[in-house]
């Protein structure tokens, strides 16, 4: 990439402060404004850097700017140098006029809204960004796509409500997700904020809120344990609720488990230590994926016969066993419940991943079971439409692995469990319980018992969360009746 210290032009002062800022090396030229496509001109400004912590100025001739439009292109390796040792990581957030020091703070950088506040002491900090309307072929790649609300907004991440006290305006948003795969809060945060109504920069005086969306209950709210009937009506996240279609509703359930699901695979199972649950690792040596990554369903559904169908995991974790076969239970969607309210499974079937074959579960005396799956249905293309075998047999490696390593951590180095058959635990019914495919516990299951940690004291409401997501526990967990361990 050529760097534009080999610009011809002459460097003169800036007339019109930047708005729009993109980073040199994601543009596949400098020569044109990616916004507007006007030739570039380097004009003298001084670049105000961030680092998190603090502010300063840099002066070095890093900027392209677009005589039509309030945009620069600023070269990051020469803000690089300039900066130094000084500090490793930074930010550039605005220019400031030499002649008149006058500062401007950018609104988007590669596309993206950017939020800044300043603090008592007048340092300025950036809070969050925002997806910026996609604005030629240079920004297309950069925007991720955003869920494709009813009253969504065709610029991309944004909403305008058709009714209410918000009807009208336009919001920008940003969706977050706990960071913690094995956490298993079923929410959404939204970051919102009013936009101008072309979408081109933030409307610093009109609304900016926060909500998170449960998915499951389907409601918003605005901190965890505050009742979703506690919100005033003036909140945005009330007019998010009212406006929320069945079919929203159904996409960001979607949404939220596939970025579940990317969380565990980006896990490195080396590295990472999840905890398993010891109730569960002590009655049986099967364990369903879902008991400790809770949330990561978005590919456990399919359609076969015009018919929605879940399917559900189970795995073999005995050390030294190698099945290489994953037990699946199937659930119809709308099927029977127990008198818990807890969805029965249809059919039941083991799936040997080595030689692709379909097995039958073995029956146990005394163990209302579910039916075979049927041929049709084993024959069917589901399996093969989104490659299941490989994704089960990628979370079953996934298990074993994690288990091996938080057996190591909790003392429980390579003893012997009592040899039985891998499949014994299975589904019994009872009227008054929810459906579990699980044994009684076993006395000879585990030759070492394996004794949890003694439980810590309660964190302080501005202590880091026990789920891992980041966030403080006042404003994450707090008001559960139990936090989830941190992963």
């Amino acid at each position: 990439m050529t760097s534009t210290t080999d610009h011809p032009q002459e460097p003169k002062c800036s007339p019109t402060p930047p708005r729009h800022a993109y980073s040199l090396a994601r543009l596949p030229t400098w020569e044109r404004c990616p916004r507007c496509g006007t030739p570039t001109e380097i004009r003298k400004v001084d670049f105000i850097v961030h680092s998190g912590k603090s502010s300063w100025l840099v002066d070095p001739p890093a900027g392209l700017f677009c005589p039509a439009c309030p945009t620069v292109i600023i070269d990051e390796e020469q803000i690089k140098r300039a900066v130094g040792k000084r500090k490793s990581s930074f930010q550039v957030i605005g220019t400031e006029d030499p002649r008149t020091h006058q500062a401007t703070l950018f609104d988007t950088y590669d596309g993206h809204f950017c939020l800044y506040f300043r603090d008592k002491k007048g340092k300025t900090s950036p809070l969050f960004k925002y997806y910026a309307p996609r604005i030629g072929p240079a920004n297309e790649a950069l925007v991720p796509p955003a869920p494709p609300l009813s009253f969504g907004s065709p610029l991309g991440w944004f909403f305008k409500f058709a009714e209410g006290p918000h009807a009208g305006k336009l919001f920008a948003y940003v969706i977050k997700v706990c960071q913690a795969p094995t956490c298993p809060c079923p929410e959404l945060r939204f970051d919102v904020h009013e936009v101008l109504d072309d979408g081109s920069a933030l409307n610093h005086d009109g609304v900016m809120d926060w909500f998170d969306y449960n998915v499951e209950e389907e409601v918003c709210h605005q901190r965890p344990g505050v009742p979703s009937s506690a919100m005033p009506e003036d909140h945005v996240g009330w007019s998010f609720q009212k406006a929320l279609t069945k079919a929203d509703k159904e996409l960001l359930r979607s949404y939220f488990s596939l970025e579940k699901e990317d969380q565990v695979e980006a896990i490195d199972p080396e590295t990472a230590h999840i905890d398993f649950p010891l109730e569960l690792v002590q009655k049986s040596e099967m364990l369903f994926f879902q008991d400790v990554f809770p949330a990561a369903t978005g590919h456990d559904y399919f359609t076969w016969n015009g018919q929605h169908w879940l399917w559900r995991d189970m795995y073999c974790l005995e050390p030294g066993c190698t099945c290489e076969e994953v037990c699946l239970y199937f659930f119809p969607e709308g099927g029977s419940c127990n008198e818990n309210g807890a969805q029965l499974p249809a059919y039941s079937m083991i799936f040997d991943l080595q030689t692709k074959t379909w097995k039958s579960v073995k029956p146990q005396p005394g163990k209302n079971l579910p039916p075979p799956l049927p041929v049709e249905m084993q024959q069917g293309d589901w399996v093969r439409a989104k490659d299941y075998p490989a994704l089960w047999s990628k979370r079953r490696t996934l298990l074993r692995r994690l288990f091996a390593r938080w057996l190591v951590r909790q003392g429980y180095a390579g003893g012997t469990r009592r040899s039985r058959d891998r499949h014994s635990a299975l589904p019994s019914v009872r009227g008054s319980e929810a459906w579990s495919p699980r044994e009684e516990p076993h006395e000879e299951t585990i030759a070492r018992p394996i004794t949890p940690a003694p439980a810590s004291a309660e964190p302080g409401r501005n202590d880091p969360c026990p789920c891992g997501s980041g966030l403080k526990y006042k404003k994450c967990c707090l008001g559960r009746a139990s936090p989830p361990a941190a992963s």
